[in-house]
Protein backbone atom coordinates (compact mmCIF):
# COMPACT_ATOMS: atom_id res chain seq x y z
CA UNK A 1 0.00 0.00 0.00
CA UNK A 2 1.65 3.19 -0.99
CA UNK A 3 1.33 6.30 1.34
CA UNK A 4 0.32 9.83 0.00
CA UNK A 5 1.25 12.57 2.89
CA UNK A 6 -1.34 15.83 2.54
CA UNK A 7 0.37 18.56 4.48
CA UNK A 8 -1.49 21.60 5.53
CA UNK A 9 0.90 23.93 7.85
CA UNK A 10 -0.06 27.52 6.90
CA UNK A 11 -4.26 27.01 7.46
CA UNK A 12 -6.05 25.84 11.12
CA UNK A 13 -9.87 25.39 11.82
CA UNK A 14 -11.99 25.55 8.88
CA UNK A 15 -9.76 28.23 7.00
CA UNK A 16 -9.44 26.42 3.74
CA UNK A 17 -11.63 23.63 4.26
CA UNK A 18 -13.58 23.33 1.28
CA UNK A 19 -10.57 22.91 -1.07
CA UNK A 20 -8.27 20.49 1.51
CA UNK A 21 -11.53 18.35 1.90
CA UNK A 22 -12.20 18.29 -2.11
CA UNK A 23 -8.53 17.05 -2.66
CA UNK A 24 -8.64 14.26 0.14
CA UNK A 25 -11.50 13.01 -1.42
CA UNK A 26 -10.23 12.90 -4.60
CA UNK A 27 -6.97 11.25 -3.89
CA UNK A 28 -9.29 8.15 -1.63
CA UNK A 29 -11.03 8.18 -5.33
CA UNK A 30 -8.11 7.96 -7.35
CA UNK A 31 -6.10 6.04 -5.13
CA UNK A 32 -9.01 3.43 -4.03
CA UNK A 33 -5.41 1.04 -2.63
CA UNK A 34 -3.35 3.98 -1.00
CA UNK A 35 -2.76 5.35 2.61
CA UNK A 36 -3.91 8.87 3.26
CA UNK A 37 -1.76 10.79 6.26
CA UNK A 38 -2.66 13.99 6.94
CA UNK A 39 -0.11 16.63 8.19
CA UNK A 40 -2.43 19.54 9.64
CA UNK A 41 -3.20 20.89 12.84
CA UNK A 42 -5.15 18.69 14.70
CA UNK A 43 -9.20 20.51 14.21
CA UNK A 44 -8.30 20.91 11.03
CA UNK A 45 -7.84 16.97 10.73
CA UNK A 46 -11.08 16.28 12.24
CA UNK A 47 -12.88 18.78 9.69
CA UNK A 48 -11.28 17.25 6.68
CA UNK A 49 -11.71 13.24 8.28
CA UNK A 50 -15.54 13.69 8.62
CA UNK A 51 -16.49 14.44 4.93
CA UNK A 52 -14.93 11.02 4.34
CA UNK A 53 -17.13 7.63 3.95
CA UNK A 54 -16.83 5.60 6.62
CA UNK A 55 -15.75 2.91 4.48
CA UNK A 56 -12.84 5.01 3.51
CA UNK A 57 -11.82 6.76 6.96
CA UNK A 58 -9.70 3.73 8.41
CA UNK A 59 -6.79 4.64 5.49
CA UNK A 60 -6.45 8.27 6.41
CA UNK A 61 -4.05 9.07 9.33
CA UNK A 62 -3.47 12.06 11.26
CA UNK A 63 0.06 13.45 11.85
CA UNK A 64 -0.76 16.31 14.13
CA UNK A 65 0.99 19.83 13.82
CA UNK A 66 0.60 22.18 16.40
CA UNK A 67 -0.05 26.08 15.99
CA UNK A 68 3.24 26.53 17.69
CA UNK A 69 5.45 24.48 15.48
CA UNK A 70 3.18 26.44 12.60
CA UNK A 71 4.43 30.06 14.15
CA UNK A 72 7.77 29.22 14.50
CA UNK A 73 8.07 28.29 11.21
CA UNK A 74 6.73 30.88 9.50
CA UNK A 75 8.24 33.94 10.75
CA UNK A 76 8.73 36.75 8.73
CA UNK A 77 10.37 39.56 11.03
CA UNK A 78 13.79 40.50 10.56
CA UNK A 79 14.96 38.40 13.49
CA UNK A 80 13.36 35.57 13.03
CA UNK A 81 13.17 35.60 9.14
CA UNK A 82 17.05 33.88 7.97
CA UNK A 83 15.83 30.74 10.45
CA UNK A 84 12.67 30.24 9.02
CA UNK A 85 13.24 28.16 5.95
CA UNK A 86 15.48 26.31 7.67
CA UNK A 87 12.92 25.68 10.44
CA UNK A 88 10.40 24.88 8.05
CA UNK A 89 12.59 22.44 6.77
CA UNK A 90 13.42 20.70 9.65
CA UNK A 91 9.52 20.33 10.61
CA UNK A 92 8.17 19.09 7.09
CA UNK A 93 11.35 16.21 7.69
CA UNK A 94 10.04 15.80 11.18
CA UNK A 95 6.41 15.50 10.29
CA UNK A 96 7.63 12.84 7.40
CA UNK A 97 10.37 11.11 8.79
CA UNK A 98 8.76 7.72 7.92
CA UNK A 99 9.18 9.08 3.98
CA UNK A 100 12.94 7.80 4.39
CA UNK A 101 12.02 5.61 1.24
CA UNK A 102 10.82 7.15 -1.72
CA UNK A 103 9.39 3.74 -2.80
CA UNK A 104 5.35 4.18 -2.93
CA UNK A 105 5.54 7.92 -0.92
CA UNK A 106 4.72 11.27 -1.68
CA UNK A 107 4.50 14.90 -0.22
CA UNK A 108 1.58 17.52 -1.24
CA UNK A 109 1.47 20.22 0.20
CA UNK A 110 -1.87 21.36 0.33
CA UNK A 111 -1.27 25.55 0.71
CA UNK A 112 2.16 27.43 0.82
CA UNK A 113 4.91 29.82 1.35
CA UNK A 114 7.81 30.96 0.42
CA UNK A 115 9.61 29.02 3.16
CA UNK A 116 7.83 25.72 2.05
CA UNK A 117 8.85 26.09 -1.44
CA UNK A 118 12.09 26.57 -0.41
CA UNK A 119 12.08 23.11 1.79
CA UNK A 120 10.07 20.64 -0.51
CA UNK A 121 12.84 21.76 -3.18
CA UNK A 122 15.14 20.29 -1.13
CA UNK A 123 13.42 17.86 0.24
CA UNK A 124 12.84 16.68 -3.51
CA UNK A 125 16.01 16.59 -4.47
CA UNK A 126 18.30 15.42 -1.60
CA UNK A 127 15.55 12.55 -0.73
CA UNK A 128 14.13 12.05 -4.60
CA UNK A 129 10.64 12.00 -3.31
CA UNK A 130 8.11 12.75 -5.75
CA UNK A 131 6.37 16.37 -4.34
CA UNK A 132 4.00 18.94 -5.28
CA UNK A 133 2.95 21.94 -3.94
CA UNK A 134 -0.77 24.10 -4.33
CA UNK A 135 -0.52 27.17 -5.43
CA UNK A 136 -3.53 29.87 -4.22
CA UNK A 137 -3.51 33.20 -4.00
CA UNK A 138 -0.19 33.78 -2.75
CA UNK A 139 0.98 33.55 -6.45
CA UNK A 140 0.53 37.08 -6.73
CA UNK A 141 3.29 37.86 -3.91
CA UNK A 142 5.62 37.22 -7.15
CA UNK A 143 5.22 41.07 -7.63
CA UNK A 144 5.96 41.98 -4.33
CA UNK A 145 8.67 43.87 -2.95
CA UNK A 146 12.22 42.29 -4.00
CA UNK A 147 14.45 42.68 -1.33
CA UNK A 148 18.37 44.04 -1.53
CA UNK A 149 19.37 41.95 0.75
CA UNK A 150 21.31 39.08 -1.01
CA UNK A 151 19.80 36.46 1.78
CA UNK A 152 16.45 37.92 1.90
CA UNK A 153 16.02 37.86 -1.96
CA UNK A 154 17.77 34.04 -1.96
CA UNK A 155 14.68 33.15 0.23
CA UNK A 156 11.40 35.90 -0.93
CA UNK A 157 8.53 34.17 -2.45
CA UNK A 158 9.93 35.10 -6.27
CA UNK A 159 13.37 34.01 -5.88
CA UNK A 160 12.07 30.67 -4.19
CA UNK A 161 9.09 30.30 -7.02
CA UNK A 162 11.53 30.55 -9.65
CA UNK A 163 14.06 28.04 -8.24
CA UNK A 164 11.63 25.46 -8.72
CA UNK A 165 12.34 24.85 -12.35
CA UNK A 166 15.66 23.15 -10.72
CA UNK A 167 13.39 20.62 -9.21
CA UNK A 168 10.77 17.70 -10.18
CA UNK A 169 8.53 19.13 -7.63
CA UNK A 170 5.17 19.86 -9.37
CA UNK A 171 2.71 23.43 -9.07
CA UNK A 172 -0.13 22.41 -9.19
CA UNK A 173 -3.21 25.58 -10.10
CA UNK A 174 -7.02 24.81 -9.40
CA UNK A 175 -7.63 26.34 -12.82
CA UNK A 176 -6.60 26.33 -15.79
CA UNK A 177 -6.60 30.02 -16.97
CA UNK A 178 -4.01 30.35 -14.09
CA UNK A 179 -1.95 27.71 -14.99
CA UNK A 180 -1.80 29.41 -18.50
CA UNK A 181 -0.89 33.04 -17.08
CA UNK A 182 1.77 31.36 -14.57
CA UNK A 183 3.54 29.57 -17.82
CA UNK A 184 3.33 32.78 -19.56
CA UNK A 185 5.17 34.92 -16.75
CA UNK A 186 7.40 32.34 -15.98
CA UNK A 187 8.23 30.15 -19.14
CA UNK A 188 11.04 28.20 -17.04
CA UNK A 189 8.42 26.99 -15.16
CA UNK A 190 6.37 25.72 -17.83
CA UNK A 191 7.41 22.15 -16.97
CA UNK A 192 6.57 22.28 -13.16
CA UNK A 193 3.14 23.30 -13.78
CA UNK A 194 -0.06 21.32 -13.66
CA UNK A 195 -3.69 22.31 -13.78
CA UNK A 196 -6.17 20.43 -11.42
CA UNK A 197 -9.38 21.41 -11.11
CA UNK A 198 -10.81 23.01 -7.93
CA UNK A 199 -12.96 20.69 -6.46
CA UNK A 200 -16.64 20.87 -5.33
CA UNK A 201 -17.47 19.37 -2.45
CA UNK A 202 -21.25 17.87 -2.51
CA UNK A 203 -24.03 19.29 0.29
CA UNK A 204 -24.10 17.80 3.52
CA UNK A 205 -27.63 18.31 2.98
CA UNK A 206 -30.08 19.17 0.22
CA UNK A 207 -30.40 23.38 -0.30
CA UNK A 208 -33.91 24.30 -0.79
CA UNK A 209 -34.93 26.86 -3.36
CA UNK A 210 -37.23 28.47 -0.83
CA UNK A 211 -34.79 31.67 -1.11
CA UNK A 212 -36.04 35.23 -1.26
CA UNK A 213 -35.10 36.11 -5.01
CA UNK A 214 -33.90 39.77 -3.49
CA UNK A 215 -31.34 38.83 -1.15
CA UNK A 216 -27.86 39.60 -2.48
CA UNK A 217 -24.82 38.09 -0.59
CA UNK A 218 -21.33 39.69 -0.70
CA UNK A 219 -19.05 36.42 -0.04
CA UNK A 220 -15.70 36.75 1.69
CA UNK A 221 -13.56 39.68 2.97
CA UNK A 222 -14.61 43.11 2.26
CA UNK A 223 -11.02 44.00 0.52
CA UNK A 224 -10.21 46.30 -2.14
CA UNK A 225 -9.45 43.25 -4.32
CA UNK A 226 -13.08 41.58 -4.15
CA UNK A 227 -14.57 45.67 -4.88
CA UNK A 228 -16.54 45.18 -1.67
CA UNK A 229 -17.09 49.78 -2.33
CA UNK A 230 -18.85 48.47 -5.64
CA UNK A 231 -21.45 46.27 -3.53
CA UNK A 232 -22.07 48.84 -0.95
CA UNK A 233 -22.60 51.07 -4.86
CA UNK A 234 -25.00 48.52 -5.85
CA UNK A 235 -26.90 48.56 -2.74
CA UNK A 236 -27.50 51.95 -2.89
CA UNK A 237 -29.19 52.13 -6.43
CA UNK A 238 -31.02 49.23 -5.55
CA UNK A 239 -32.28 51.07 -2.89
CA UNK A 240 -32.80 53.77 -4.72
CA UNK A 241 -34.71 52.27 -7.60
CA UNK A 242 -37.03 50.25 -5.19
CA UNK A 243 -36.45 51.18 -1.92
CA UNK A 244 -36.73 47.94 0.88
CA UNK A 245 -37.12 45.49 -2.38
CA UNK A 246 -33.55 44.28 -1.66
CA UNK A 247 -31.42 42.50 1.18
CA UNK A 248 -28.27 43.09 1.45
CA UNK A 249 -25.82 40.38 3.67
CA UNK A 250 -22.20 39.58 4.34
CA UNK A 251 -21.20 36.59 4.29
CA UNK A 252 -17.78 34.77 5.64
CA UNK A 253 -14.76 36.68 6.88
CA UNK A 254 -15.92 40.15 5.79
CA UNK A 255 -13.00 42.56 6.62
CA UNK A 256 -9.25 42.14 6.47
CA UNK A 257 -9.02 43.08 11.04
CA UNK A 258 -11.72 39.71 11.03
CA UNK A 259 -9.73 36.77 12.26
CA UNK A 260 -12.32 33.97 12.42
CA UNK A 261 -13.75 32.65 9.78
CA UNK A 262 -17.67 31.39 9.40
CA UNK A 263 -17.66 28.02 9.99
CA UNK A 264 -19.10 25.61 7.38
CA UNK A 265 -22.11 25.05 8.77
CA UNK A 266 -22.77 28.89 9.61
CA UNK A 267 -21.92 29.34 5.46
CA UNK A 268 -24.42 26.64 4.61
CA UNK A 269 -27.46 28.12 6.59
CA UNK A 270 -26.21 31.96 5.10
CA UNK A 271 -25.78 30.90 1.56
CA UNK A 272 -28.75 28.74 1.70
CA UNK A 273 -31.07 31.71 2.60
CA UNK A 274 -29.80 34.14 -0.14
CA UNK A 275 -30.94 34.67 -3.87
CA UNK A 276 -28.37 35.91 -5.77
CA UNK A 277 -23.86 36.01 -4.59
CA UNK A 278 -22.00 39.15 -5.96
CA UNK A 279 -18.83 38.99 -8.15
CA UNK A 280 -16.81 41.86 -8.49
CA UNK A 281 -13.66 41.24 -8.53
CA UNK A 282 -10.61 42.81 -9.58
CA UNK A 283 -9.93 40.57 -12.59
CA UNK A 284 -6.05 41.53 -13.01
CA UNK A 285 -5.75 40.19 -9.17
CA UNK A 286 -7.72 37.11 -10.25
CA UNK A 287 -5.36 35.92 -12.83
CA UNK A 288 -3.51 34.42 -10.76
CA UNK A 289 -5.65 32.97 -8.23
CA UNK A 290 -8.94 30.85 -8.60
CA UNK A 291 -12.00 32.29 -6.61
CA UNK A 292 -13.61 30.66 -3.96
CA UNK A 293 -16.54 32.81 -4.61
CA UNK A 294 -17.74 31.15 -7.86
CA UNK A 295 -17.64 27.77 -6.74
CA UNK A 296 -19.72 28.28 -3.46
CA UNK A 297 -22.43 29.99 -6.44
CA UNK A 298 -22.16 26.65 -7.93
CA UNK A 299 -22.10 24.19 -4.96
CA UNK A 300 -25.57 26.27 -3.19
CA UNK A 301 -26.76 26.65 -7.58
CA UNK A 302 -27.19 30.39 -6.68
CA UNK A 303 -27.08 32.88 -9.56
CA UNK A 304 -24.09 35.38 -9.76
CA UNK A 305 -24.37 39.22 -10.28
CA UNK A 306 -21.48 39.95 -12.03
CA UNK A 307 -19.59 42.88 -14.02
CA UNK A 308 -18.30 41.02 -17.26
CA UNK A 309 -15.22 39.23 -16.73
CA UNK A 310 -13.13 36.64 -18.23
CA UNK A 311 -13.16 34.35 -14.93
CA UNK A 312 -17.01 33.76 -15.46
CA UNK A 313 -16.88 33.99 -19.21
CA UNK A 314 -14.75 30.61 -19.18
CA UNK A 315 -17.55 29.02 -17.30
CA UNK A 316 -20.29 30.57 -19.49
CA UNK A 317 -18.88 29.08 -22.69
CA UNK A 318 -18.92 25.80 -21.66
CA UNK A 319 -21.77 25.58 -19.60
CA UNK A 320 -24.23 28.48 -20.28
CA UNK A 321 -25.24 31.89 -18.22
CA UNK A 322 -24.81 31.30 -14.71
CA UNK A 323 -26.34 35.07 -13.45
CA UNK A 324 -26.99 38.65 -14.29
CA UNK A 325 -24.60 40.70 -15.56
CA UNK A 326 -23.71 44.12 -17.19
CA UNK A 327 -20.75 46.28 -17.84
CA UNK A 328 -21.07 48.43 -15.12
CA UNK A 329 -22.57 48.86 -11.49
CA UNK A 330 -25.52 50.80 -13.18
CA UNK A 331 -26.35 48.46 -15.70
CA UNK A 332 -25.99 45.84 -13.17
CA UNK A 333 -28.40 46.95 -10.73
CA UNK A 334 -30.83 47.65 -13.65
CA UNK A 335 -30.39 43.94 -14.30
CA UNK A 336 -31.30 42.45 -11.11
CA UNK A 337 -34.88 44.44 -10.87
CA UNK A 338 -35.93 42.87 -14.05
CA UNK A 339 -34.28 39.07 -13.43
CA UNK A 340 -37.32 36.68 -14.39
CA UNK A 341 -37.67 32.99 -12.53
CA UNK A 342 -37.80 31.62 -15.52
CA UNK A 343 -33.74 32.79 -15.85
CA UNK A 344 -33.35 31.58 -12.40
CA UNK A 345 -34.24 28.53 -13.20
CA UNK A 346 -32.01 28.24 -16.17
CA UNK A 347 -29.26 30.22 -14.24
CA UNK A 348 -29.65 27.12 -11.15
CA UNK A 349 -29.06 24.57 -14.00
CA UNK A 350 -26.14 25.52 -15.36
CA UNK A 351 -24.69 26.05 -12.07
CA UNK A 352 -25.26 22.41 -10.99
CA UNK A 353 -23.99 21.10 -14.36
CA UNK A 354 -20.61 23.21 -13.62
CA UNK A 355 -20.29 22.16 -9.63
CA UNK A 356 -20.88 18.30 -10.92
CA UNK A 357 -17.94 18.91 -13.30
CA UNK A 358 -15.79 20.12 -10.56
CA UNK A 359 -17.44 16.87 -7.85
CA UNK A 360 -14.72 14.66 -6.18
CA UNK A 361 -14.55 11.76 -8.43
CA UNK A 362 -14.35 13.55 -11.44
CA UNK A 363 -11.56 15.51 -10.02
CA UNK A 364 -9.79 12.40 -9.29
CA UNK A 365 -8.76 11.96 -12.76
CA UNK A 366 -6.48 14.97 -12.83
CA UNK A 367 -4.80 14.02 -9.34
CA UNK A 368 -4.22 10.41 -10.62
CA UNK A 369 -2.42 11.99 -13.84
CA UNK A 370 -0.83 14.57 -11.68
CA UNK A 371 1.12 11.64 -9.32
CA UNK A 372 2.05 9.76 -12.55
CA UNK A 373 3.88 13.29 -13.86
CA UNK A 374 5.64 13.85 -10.92
CA UNK A 375 6.92 9.40 -10.43
CA UNK A 376 4.45 8.76 -8.07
Amino acid sequence: MDEKYLVEMNFPGHSHEEVNGGILLSCLTAFPNDKIKLVCETSHANLLISKVSPSDQYRVHHISVTHDQIAKTAKRHLRGYYLSPFRRLLLLLQVCRDCRDRKGKSILLLSHNEFDLFAIRVINKIKKIPAGVICHGNLNEYFAWFPRNPIRRYFCYRSSLLKISHSNVGLICLERYVAENLKALCPTLAANIHFIPHPVLPLDKPCSRNFEAKRIAFVGRATPEKRYQLFEKLAELLNHHEPGGFQFDLIGRTHPGKQEFTSSQDMHEQLSSTGFICLLHDEAYYALSSTGVLLDAAKFKKPVAHLKNNLVRIIEDEFGEIGPSANTIEGLARRLILVTDAEIRIWEENLGAFAASRSPSNVASYIALFYQAIGS
